[in-house]
């Protein structure tokens, strides 16, 4: 490409406010829309798989899934969120290099994965394990093959197409595990179905999106300023694999069954559903917006980032509410015997998704403002709270003192987001503070009526003030969220 078309390029000017607004809403229920149909079909094959599978499985896969995750995250370096915050985001060159260094950590994870599988199952003390984990770093070395358009059309918060790309892996992943299960049920139909999804995003990614295609390039410039942007988005992530998954990493060792571990994987679940969602939200609408609020007018940056949040964290905390109140109901109608702790394990993990909530939805200003150190920060913190909560806790108190070292953890990284927030000029203690009145008395009060209803009255009346009183708090919920989503949606 000649120096005169990466000018124009670079030149290309950003969407107007009208537009931005616009496509923020329409962003914004796709993915609400794409996640809850998403989860619909991933709940439904939780249900036929703990019918075909035992909770040991589940426990396996937990402890598959933590090597690739801690590689992945340990050698990232940003190359989404550049793509989305860079003004040179939209330039040929840029993409072309961004997918050239993607593709190389893929492989790279990939070849380390294998190589650490021995020493990893040794830990862990499940030689059966190996194998499996060997066959799931492919999927690592498939997401290195996945196109910059993925990225792309976050920034320019087009997501029709993405939404159906996850939507048809998803199944694809889904079908796999069914399949395989009804015909061997052990780990294989679990790592089978995950590197099905991810080699149907790699192809669709690049066949299914708009845009150009991608091809093998380095560009100095562009590299200087992919590793510049992503040398604290490498240390955050790094931290960030030790905060969010701290408590399966030291689980798995204190556990004397593996069955436990599942059962526990299976209520974070359930129980991360609204957190998951509050990612793919922050990430896809709330950070490109903001990214380009900022790079046209960062001075009404603050009044559109509390604006935002305050919907967010409406929305999301009426879908943490319903998890909390209907989990337990849920496991145990629809799972086997061998399931039913995850239900009250799920109410536990509930109380700290809401402080994940708080953090999820705040920490994305700091990448706005290009403070990534100060996001390593946070989740450092993170890591010490959640990790020092949960090992002091199952020392004094057993499991439980483990889930509420975790709620403790999690309630102290967000003091320190707030902490590092006012850092960059704005500050979410009001925020927070009312909105954590009002989920401490719900919570509150929807505990003591559960506790009425299963101890002194008779199972069916019961369960219907539960189911009663749920939909009726859920309801009042649900209507806040949507008469603000209407009032100012998410711009």
């Amino acid at each position: 490409m000649s120096q005169q078309e990466a000018n124009a390029e670079a030149a290309e000017p950003e969407l107007e406010r009208p537009e931005l607004e616009r496509r923020a809403r329409r962003s914004s229920l796709f993915t609400v829309g794409g996640y809850g149909l998403g989860n619909v079909l991933r709940l439904a094959s939780n249900v036929l798989l703990a019918d075909l599978l035992f909770p040991e499985v589940f426990g396996e896969m937990v402890l598959v899934s933590l090597l690739l995750l801690g590689i992945g995250m340990f050698s990232d370096v940003g190359i989404g969120p550049c793509l989305v915050q860079s003004r040179r985001g939209r330039e040929s060159a840029f993409a072309h290099t961004a997918f050239t260094i993607q593709l190389l950590r893929g492989i790279t994870i990939g070849i380390v994965g294998y190589l650490l599988a021995p020493w990893f199952v040794d830990y862990y003390e499940a030689p059966t394990l190996l194998w499996p984990v060997r066959a799931a770093c492919l999927t690592a070395v498939l997401q290195g093959f996945n196109s910059t358009k993925w990225f792309t059309v976050t920034r320019d918060l087009a997501l029709g197409r993405k939404t159906a790309v996850e939507l048809v892996a998803q199944a694809a992943s889904i079908t796999v595990c069914v399949v395989w299960a009804s015909l061997s049920p052990n780990i294989w139909a679990l790592v089978a179905g995950n590197v099905a999804q991810c080699a149907v995003i790699a192809l669709l990614s690049h066949v299914a999106l708009p845009g150009a295609h991608d091809r093998l390039r380095i560009e100095s410039a562009a590299l200087r300023e992919l590793m510049h942007f992503g040398r604290w988005v490498f240390v955050s992530t790094c931290i960030t694999f030790l905060a969010l998954q701290s408590d399966r990493l030291i689980l798995g060792k204190l556990v004397d069954s593996i069955g436990m571990l599942g059962v526990y994987g299976m209520a974070g679940t359930i129980a991360t559903i609204p957190t998951v969602l509050s990612g793919h939200l922050s990430g896809n609408v709330q950070y490109p917006l903001l990214a380009a609020y900022d790079r046209s007018d960062s001075a009404g940056l603050e009044q559109a980032f509390l604006r935002q949040r305050a919907t967010l964290l409406v929305g999301l905390g009426a879908m943490l509410l319903a998890v909390f109140w209907f989990a337990p109901l849920f496991f145990r109608t629809l799972y086997r015997a061998d399931y039913h702790d995850a239900g009250w394990i799920a109410q536990w993990l509930c109380l700290a998704g809401w402080f994940a909530l708080l953090k999820q939805t705040a920490d994305r200003v700091l990448l706005v403002r290009g403070a990534t150190r100060a996001l390593a920060a946070v989740n450092l913190a993170a890591f010490v709270s959640k990790a020092g909560g949960t090992l002091i806790g199952f020392h004094v108190a057993g499991f439980h003192g483990f889930l509420v070292g975790l709620v403790a953890g999690a309630a102290i990284e967000q003091l320190v987001v707030q902490w590092v927030v006012r850092g960059v000029g704005i500050s979410v203690v009001r925020q927070d503070a009312l909105a954590s009145l009002a989920a401490l008395v719900v919570c509150v009060a929807g505990w003591r009526i559960q506790l009425v209803a299963h101890t002194e009255l008779r199972p069916l009346p019961g369960y219907a003030l539960e189911i009663g009183f749920g939909a009726l708090l859920l309801g009042l919920a649900v209507a806040q969220g949507v008469q603000r989503y209407k009032k100012v949606g998410l711009a």
